[in-house]
């Protein structure tokens, strides 16, 4: 026994406390190969390093499974001067690998930069190869690695080596240790501690020699997971050494007494110290350092004396007794071969202890007693985890025993061995059948009159009835719930989850379908009761009811809900309910009346209310309210009826004053003789109405005269221009004006009236000389009369209508060009010859005029002067302002200013470009201007427009001008064809539903968006006359403006109906409105003569706006899909790519438009905002941004 101090006892447990653990090695047989790389760059690392090293191969050893490997090599080298050395800089693992030849074998492969102490060397660097055993057998491995000598001025010495390193593991069984630990070698790893003084401390080996029987150990036995250091799969055994405290307390007091006196265990020390050793099999044998040393608490102060014989201990003692060692003390495992559940342990309570034996003495002195555990609990807990009902296994007892010894010393009863010290097997039934209810869900029933009721075959058990409520005698039953098809459906037995589980294991969830037994007993009843009728499941019933059956091991399948047992109970009825579905059609089907009181002849007429005109009332005109068994139908619309009333072909319009009139009548449902079904209840519905008469000629002419104004006709011809002329249209009125069909007007029922331009033009030209029509202006012009129910009155979308005419046989001009002009006006243009031209210099800044030169031949008036005139000739005139700069002598560098100037011929002006030298202008810079109703074709640098620009401008004069050319637009001017935007957006659900219908605010919408920014920036309002198109309605704006444009119209002054679908005429007539001119006829359909937008089907179809169907048909009539609207939009705007490669990738795209689809290239073009080249047809180049349609759209 040695007297030591504790912090000298740790440091030696620190050095010794782990013994090295090798994993599985590199064979004898490894072979290494070397390559120099020279400088290359490697991640580098710096490893403590020793000289005069060498190769060390930890040669085959028994392996275990899941065992860590460790593969060391020391690479070495003799250098001249230096002798043998070792690796400063190593490049690893990044740039190395790990190559596995078998990947069953073993896993997780790596290997790093350590450290090696032992044989000798201390902290040497080495490579660690990592893995984990997967299974038995043998595997090649192969590790790459780099590393050099980090010496300088040495051949060598900075080289960079890779070397490939191959080797071999073999896994093998795991083998049980055969030895038990030694632990001859420990040393000062009891330590004694005086808790009165620690002066007296004292420590001792395991094996002193002045201890006598100091320590034992237990069996070899499974690792009991209880340190995680070591995990069972790596550490798969251990063995418990003991301490007998008493023996070195013996022996501190023998060899040490004399100098402290004589010492006694304290009062909680107990009389026994373990300690554990694990193993992975491999004869070795690794503990946890940081337990040691094993203390063992001493004290001056001797005991109080213990009584020889100990009292029979209670529960609450036992449980005080064992402390820690009630955990995990009793262990429930489950024995099942199929469905096997984990085994559980649990902790030992005092209320599961049972009988306890009185303590019994034993040969060696000592004490037990058996303590009785009930084994109730635990099951009913394993129960309870598992979620399974378990049973002790057959046979086994209900309660087990524990062996307790007394410890006289330390006066506690002792548990002897690890835990747990009892094991209760159980088991479980296994996954039942699912339940038989043909036969077991049966009960009686009692009919109306208290007997028990029996049905077909004389049966009185039933699994479900159906009770008529309307009639107590129809009673009807079936005896099993089989007896129907599909009548009733079983799920799978899952363990049942809630809180009678452990009564209750298992669950099946029956579903029952009412409707099938309802079918089945109405063929039965038309079979056998056909005086009974049909009968149906009264109204509000669950068609469907869920019926949770429960499994015990005792009563087997049952049903637990009170209400879900058996017979099931269907309440039917045998008057049948109200169909909503036919009140529609007989609604619909059903007749009112439509009167005149003007004229006698104009007799009542029957309508049906599903006989208003579609395509002009885009809303149902009448209201249905049900209540129950009867429904008021109201008439809202009463206008859209008068309108189909036209006795003699005269129109009619609603009398609202009339006290004849009906607005509302019933429908009831009842069995009539067509069955069950809505009938008229009372009198129909009655119109009243008063005639509209027909316009005649000196109608027609006496409305015209009361317009403001009439046509405008316009010279624009450059020479000799006759300015403008404002008619009253009744004087442009021949005799072959025309009376157009009946329309809408503003709710008013009204008549086109259309005359030809050129009676207009005429009236111009017997003012001003022979004028005609310019190319692309209408060829005849129209206006709408309409009666406002006392007398006609005349309407114009134009007030005044505008002509453009061009004056024929003008007189020839010649052009003057003015260069190095600064005027405003520098009186450059056309003049007729002899006429006199005035021109301007103007004024520069540092600069003076000193006069004018020509090379043409003509007379200044006077040449100093800067206004001055000349005589035209008969050719074209150049002449030049001439300057002299007068600014200070720094500026006298300086060019004349060169300037490119665009003449945009009617187009939106473009501001010139000048800088102070001569310059270049890019071809592709070149802007493109603007001409409503206009196409530009390119510049040019004549005013003839013969000389085309087609590559970049040199601005090398003063002035250099290029002359804009146009042709007439297909596209209309009003209309956006340059940029490609999206006008359409998907919708909130991802699609953008191309045979969906648009709406007639959606229509109008679009069109807004259409508009070039000039036409909706000067025409934009954001009020209108509509009740129905409030200031915060969404498209308010849209609808506002495009109204005011007279590009769309309300059903009537106060009603637009903006959610309602649009038809493909009323689509057509959008389009046709946006162009001036007039249908030749030359595109018609077989099925839109006398239609009231034949005209305007005509134009857009002339025009390629729009395509009828491959029947000769247009049906104007139908409403039209979304993807229609954007087939017809884009051709308008001549936005029509050709196919799928003339469109970009990134695109948005819709998972209901695929390619393939007819419509796939008009959506993708109406909804992606982009960029194009005209190639011959639309190519698009880049895709740009949304345009933001928030502010015009709430």
């Amino acid at each position: 026994m040695k007297r030591r101090i504790l912090s000298s006892l740790m440091a030696l447990v620190l050095v010794f406390g782990l013994l090295p653990v090798s994993a599985m090695a590199a064979s004898v047989d490894a072979t290494i190969v070397r390559t120099s790389l020279g400088d290359a760059v490697l991640e580098k690392g710096t490893p403590r390093s020793s000289s005069y090293l060498r190769n060390i191969n930890v040669g085959s050893i028994d392996k275990v499974t899941n065992e860590p490997g460790l593969w060391q090599r020391l690479p070495r080298n003799t250098l001249v001067g230096y002798g043998t050395v070792t690796p400063v800089n190593y490049a690893v693992p990044k740039t190395g690998s790990v190559e596995v030849s078998n990947p069953g074998v073993i896993g997780n492969c790596s290997f790093s930069l350590e450290y090696w102490t032992g044989g000798g060397y201390t902290n040497v660097p080495c490579l660690q190869f990592n893995y984990k055993a997967l299974e038995v057998g043998t595997t090649k491995v192969t590790v790459t690695y780099y590393y050099n000598y980090g010496l300088i001025n040495i051949p060598d010495g900075r080289t960079w080596y890779k070397e490939t390193a191959t080797f071999t593991v073999t896994v093998g069984e795991q083998v049980k240790p055969t030895g038990k630990p030694v632990v001859s070698n420990f040393t000062d790893e009891i330590s004694l501690k005086c808790i009165d003084d620690s002066a007296h401390d004292a420590s001792a080996d395991f094996d002193d020699s002045s201890v006598t029987e100091g320590y034992s150990f237990g069996d070899i036995i499974n690792n009991d997971g209880a340190n995680a250091l070591f995990p069972i799969d790596e550490f798969p055994w251990m063995c418990v050494m003991t301490f007998n405290t008493r023996a070195y307390l013996d022996a501190y007091n023998s060899v040490l007494s004399s100098n402290y006196g004589t010492h006694y265990l304290a009062e909680n020390q107990d009389a026994e110290k373990t300690f554990t050793f694990y193993s992975r099999g491999n004869k070795k044998w690794s503990y946890d350092s940081k337990a040691l040393p094993v203390v063992i608490d001493i004290t001056h102060t001797a005991p109080t004396p213990k009584p020889d014989v100990p009292n029979t201990p209670n529960g609450d003692q036992i449980i005080e007794d064992l402390g820690d060692a009630v955990k995990g003390a009793v262990k429930v495992e489950c024995v099942n071969k199929t469905g096997t559940h984990s085994a559980k342990t649990y902790d030992l309570t005092a209320g599961d202890i049972g009988s306890i034996t009185a303590p019994a003495k034993n040969s060696d002195g000592t004490y037990t007693v058996n303590v009785t555990i009930e084994a109730d609990e635990y099951v009913k807990q394993y129960s309870t985890d598992t979620g399974v009902s378990h049973n002790l296994k057959t046979g086994a007892a209900s309660s087990q025993t524990i062996a307790l010894t007394y410890n006289a010393a330390g006066g506690k009863w002792k548990a002897t061995g690890p835990a747990p010290y009892v094991t209760f097997k159980v088991e479980h039934e296994g996954i039942p059948a699912k339940p038989d209810v043909d036969k077991i869900y049966k009960d009686g029933y009692l009919d109306p009159d208290g007997h028990p009721y029996e049905g077909e075959g004389g049966s009185k058990e039933f699994a479900v009835i159906l009770k008529c409520n309307k009639d107590t005698k129809h009673i009807y039953g079936f005896n099993s719930l089989g007896l129907v098809d599909g009548g009733y459906t079983l799920g799978d037995v899952e363990p049942n989850t809630g809180a009678n589980k452990t009564d209750y294991p298992y669950t099946c969830t029956m579903t029952v379908d009412y409707t099938k037994y309802m079918k089945q007993a109405n063929e039965d009843i038309q079979e056998k009761h056909p005086a009974d009728g049909e009968h149906e499941i009264v109204a509000g019933t669950e068609m469907t009811r869920e019926i949770v059956w429960y499994y015990n091991s005792t009563s087997k399948w049952s049903v637990l809900a009170e209400n879900h047992r058996a017979p099931i109970v269907i309440p039917v009825t045998c008057e049948k309910a109200p169909d909503v579905d036919k009140l529609e059609t007989a609604v619909e089907n059903a007749k009112l009346y439509v009167d005149c009181e003007t004229v006698g002849s104009h007799d009542r007429r029957a309508i049906a209310l599903n006989g208003y005109d579609k395509t002009t009332v885009t809303t149902r005109p009448y209201t249905v309210v049900r209540t129950d068994k009867t429904a008021t139908v109201t008439i809202t619309n009463q206008q859209a009826y008068a309108d189909q009333y036209k006795p003699d072909g005269a129109a009619h319009t609603y009398d609202s004053e009339n006290r004849s009139n009906r607005d509302t009548f019933t429908m009831e449902w009842k069995k009539g003789e067509g069955g069950w079904n809505w009938y008229l209840k009372g009198e129909p519905a009655l119109i009243m109405t008063k005639c509209t008469p027909v316009p005649t000629e000196d109608d027609v002419k006496k409305a015209l005269d009361g317009l403001e104004k009439g046509v405008r006709v316009t010279c624009v011809t450059e020479k000799n221009n006759h300015g403008s002329e404002t008619y009253a249209v009744k004087l442009g009125l021949p005799e072959n004006w025309r009376l157009g069909e009946e329309t809408n007007w503003n709710g008013h029922i009204g008549y086109e009236v259309e005359a030809p331009t050129s009676s207009f033009v005429n009236l111009f030209s017997s003012e001003h000389g022979k004028h005609t029509v310019k190319d692309g202006m209408p060829e005849t012009l129209r206006w709408v009369i309409y009666w406002d129910g006392s007398s006609w009155k005349a309407a114009a979308n134009d007030n005044p209508a505008a002509i453009e005419v061009e004056h024929v046989n003008a007189p020839d001009t010649y052009q003057v060009t003015v260069k190095n002009s600064a005027a405003t006006n520098s009186g450059a243009g056309f003049y007729e010859a002899d006429k006199t031209v005035t021109i301007h210099a103007g004024s520069r800044s540092n600069y003076t005029f000193i006069g004018w030169t020509t090379s043409s031949g003509v007379t200044f008036a006077n040449a100093a002067k800067a206004d001055t005139t000349f005589k035209m000739p008969a050719k074209a005139v150049e002449v030049t302002a001439n300057w002299k700069y007068t600014g200070s002598d720094s500026d006298n560098d300086k060019d004349d200013d060169y300037t490119l100037k665009y003449v945009t011929n009617g187009g939106k002006v473009i501001s010139s470009e000048t800088k102070s030298r001569s310059w270049v202008k890019d071809y592709e810079d070149l802007p493109t201007p603007i001409r409503s109703g206009y196409r530009f074709e390119g510049w040019y640098y004549d005013t003839r427009l013969t000389d085309k620009v087609t590559d970049d401008v040199k601005v090398n004069k003063t002035v250099v001008t290029l002359y804009a050319r146009w042709s007439s637009s297909e596209t209309p001017g009003m209309l956006n064809d340059e940029d490609h935007f999206a006008y359409v957006q998907g919708y909130s659900d991802g699609n953008v539903h191309p045979y969906g219908l648009i709406s007639r605010a959606e229509t109008t919408t679009i069109f807004f968006r259409l508009l070039t920014d000039e036409v909706r920036d000067d025409n934009l309002l954001t009020s209108n006359t509509y009740t129905d198109v409030t200031n915060d309605y969404w498209a308010n704006t849209a609808i506002s403006t495009m109204t005011g444009l007279g590009i769309v119209q309300g059903r009537s002054a106060t009603t637009f109906d903006p959610k309602a679908p649009i038809t493909r005429a009323q689509f057509a007539a959008i389009c046709a409105r946006f162009d001036t001119g007039v249908s030749s006829g030359s595109r018609t359909f077989s099925d839109i003569s006398g239609h009231w937008a034949e005209k305007y089907i005509e134009r857009a179809a002339e025009l390629s706006w729009i395509q009828g169907f491959a029947d000769g048909t247009f049906r104007p009539d139908t409403y039209i899909t979304r993807a229609q609207a954007m087939t017809m939009i884009n051709r308008v705007l001549n936005r029509t790519p050709e196919d799928e490669e003339d469109l970009l990738e990134g695109m948005k795209v819709w998972p209901d438009c695929n390619p393939g689809d007819w419509f796939y290239l008009a959506v993708q073009e109406a909804t992606n905002s982009h960029d194009y080249k005209d190639r011959g047809g639309e190519v698009w180049t880049k895709l740009i941004r949304d345009p933001d349609w928030t502010r015009y759209e709430r």
